[in-house]
């Protein structure tokens, strides 16, 4: 399998984040140019994150923070 906007083979690029995550412990998402995501290791959220979301103000900080740090790359 491949995805196509980047022409990257999933199977390596699976092995490789797993590798660098395994390593780091730094979780890693790719987002398309509509900020879906298209991959990420682990799928998972880690246990902050879940904790943190189950509160409604803090999950919607917690989503304007995603947003600006979207808004920083583009």
């Amino acid at each position: 399998m491949c995805i196509n906007i980047l022409n990257i083979d999933l199977k390596q690029l699976k092995k490789e984040t797993e590798d660098f995550y395994n390593i780091t412990k730094i979780k890693i998402v790719l987002y398309d140019e509509k900020r879906k995501v298209l991959y990420s290791y682990p799928e998972q959220m880690c246990q902050y994150c879940i904790e943190v979301r189950k509160n409604n103000v803090l999950a919607e900080k917690c989503l304007l923070c995603d947003e600006r740090g979207f808004d920083t790359c583009d």
